[in-house]
């Protein structure tokens, strides 16, 4: 560590501080043998600070690691373009749930009258009307609970360590893993992005590829003959 802190000094590194709470790593443990520790910080030189006065360095809350991801901002990020309308997805995410298939079996079961073919029309609709009730009452928005479970426990680690709830915090941990894990499979369905495994964790990825594909698609406008838009 001293040798670490002599290249730090060498290079003339300048902490860049934080917003949030204090310690970026924890051991997993409980009672006297926690431990808390601010193992990881931003560095820079003074050109880079003299470029970027306004940076922010802040202390995520940690769902897969026992380290908290730093999040650096230089500038304020621009609000991001939403489609104006929502259509039907079947959502791999909904797969892990058992319900899935239940409910997909009782609105298929339902009787419906008219030639077989419109039989099976009527049968997917209601499927899809019983899966969009039944996403909304297991799952909600996962971006919605995923702020309320990370603000909770953002509010619980700003605590003082002996004042924290270490048993909500695991709670809260392994319930952010799993809505995590939930929508990485939803984000990576949209984005058809087929040659990254499974278990990459990688939801910003995805996101922004299901993006740039919404961009690709989105008509801007139609010419005429005449070159006139």
């Amino acid at each position: 560590m001293r040798e670490f802190r002599h290249v730090i000094d060498d290079c003339g590194f300048l902490d860049l501080g934080f917003v949030g709470p204090s310690y970026t790593w924890w051991n997993k443990q409980t009672g006297p043998t926690r431990v808390l520790a601010r193992l990881d910080r931003g560095l820079a030189i003074a050109d880079w600070l003299l470029q970027f006065p306004n940076n922010r360095v802040t202390h995520l809350h940690a769902v897969f690691s026992d380290h908290r991801p730093l999040w650096v901002e230089l500038k304020p990020a621009g609000r991001a373009l939403r489609p104006r309308r929502r259509r039907f997805r079947f959502e791999e995410m909904w797969t892990m749930h058992d319900g899935c298939e239940d409910t997909i079996r009782k609105a298929w079961a339902t009787r419906q009258r008219g030639t077989p073919m419109f039989q099976v029309v009527e049968k997917i609709k209601a499927s899809r009307e019983e899966l969009k009730k039944w996403s909304y009452d297991q799952f909600g928005s996962i971006r919605a609970a995923i702020a309320t479970k990370t603000r909770l426990m953002q509010q619980e680690e700003e605590l003082r360590p002996e004042n924290q709830n270490v048993q909500l915090i695991q709670k809260l941990s392994l319930e952010l893993a799993d809505l995590h894990s939930k929508e990485e499979k939803m984000w990576k369905q949209r984005s058809r992005t087929l040659w990254l495994q499974s278990g990459d964790r990688n939801t910003k990825y995805f996101h922004c590829q299901a993006t740039n594909r919404r961009r690709r698609n989105h008509i801007h406008g139609i010419r005429d003959q005449a070159g006139v838009w």
